[in-house]
């Protein structure tokens, strides 16, 4: 007598209308009465070698505990689902921003056909030798060496969060080598130039945040994002804690445009000393303000309380034609 088959070792029959269909139990169903029924995944082909070969696959990916589907997924697929509902739920606007361009221009572009569980070292590396090289992407040109490993980090981070999930057992993009990329050196102004160009800025009716930026090393989303609540002018202290940020509104709609978000990574937030230069240049900068103020009357919306705004009170970014 044939011995009958386990609950993970699948089954293959035929149906009435001539398909063939196989099964297999992956695990179990807890209803919310608390009654647990089997949890089943169902292939459904033509002939039954379609279907043994499909049966065959799901009982190797359940061997290595990975999430067995119907169809297997494309990596453009999983990267959507991942920038959709892990990226955007927990990283930075920013940071989705930039994880959402290099998948879509890149990734999605040049490897996004390929299913996640078959994505193999060696097609990543050509990859990125070809995007080095500019043998690949609809634009045919070739990327920096520092693009490129912008490239390789973001598919290695995707593919650790397909790895927890259990998509795929191992991150084969770790096995990848990233180009040599060399750090770009970072030009500092000396002090004689810094002065020199506060001097000529002197009239500018931004001086006090030119000022306040050079002095302090602050980003210029830092700068603009200053609000007169932070800054206690009697004694100079100055608590750094939010900067201006444009977020971008297809991918952030009920947010998108400017917002004051936490400094990069929250551990710029900070308490620094205003320098005498900074002090003098807000104080006249507080008295112009409120100057524009009561010129602008009723048509005055600075809601955050900035102090660098345009002149009707609007916040300021490198697009405003204020600034």
């Amino acid at each position: 007598m044939a011995k009958k088959r386990g609950n993970s070792e699948g089954s293959i029959y035929r149906m009435q209308d001539g398909r063939w269909r196989a099964a297999v139990m992956i695990g179990w169903k807890v209803a919310p009465d608390g009654k647990r029924t089997q949890e089943r995944r169902v292939f459904t082909g033509a002939t039954r070698h379609e279907v043994a070969n499909q049966l065959t696959d799901a009982l190797k990916d359940l061997k290595l505990g990975l999430l067995v589907a119907p169809r297997k997924q494309t990596l453009g697929q999983f990267l959507t689902w991942w920038l959709d509902e892990v990226v955007k739920a927990t990283a930075r606007p920013k940071t989705m921003e930039f994880y959402e361009y290099i998948s879509r221009v890149h990734l999605i572009d040049g490897l996004g056909e390929i299913h996640v569980q078959r994505l193999t070292s060696q097609q990543i590396q050509v990859f990125l030798n070809q995007r080095l090289a500019k043998k690949s992407g609809r634009t045919k040109r070739s990327v920096s060496a520092r693009t490129v490993r912008h490239i390789r980090r973001t598919l290695c981070t995707a593919l650790n969060c397909a790895v927890k999930y259990k998509v795929i057992p191992l991150n084969v993009a770790l096995a990848t080598d990233p180009p040599t990329a060399a750090r770009a050196a970072v030009q500092y102004m000396s002090v004689e130039q810094a002065r020199t160009f506060l001097e000529m800025a002197r009239s500018d009716r931004l001086y006090a945040l030119y000022a306040t930026v050079l002095a302090l090393g602050l980003r210029l989303g830092e700068g603009l994002g200053i609000a007169w609540d932070d800054i206690d002018l009697d004694t100079g202290r100055f608590n750094i804690q939010q900067a201006l940020q444009r977020i971008d509104k297809k991918l952030y709609p009920e947010k998108g445009g400017l917002q004051l978000v936490e400094p990069k990574g929250g551990y710029s937030a900070r308490v620094v000393t205003l320098p005498a230069v900074a002090i003098s240049a807000l104080r006249h900068h507080q008295a112009l303000q409120a100057e524009e103020q009561r010129w602008a009357g009723n048509r005055w919306k600075n809601e955050w309380g900035l102090a660098f705004t345009g002149k009707l009170g609007k916040p300021l970014d490198r697009s405003s034609r204020s600034f």
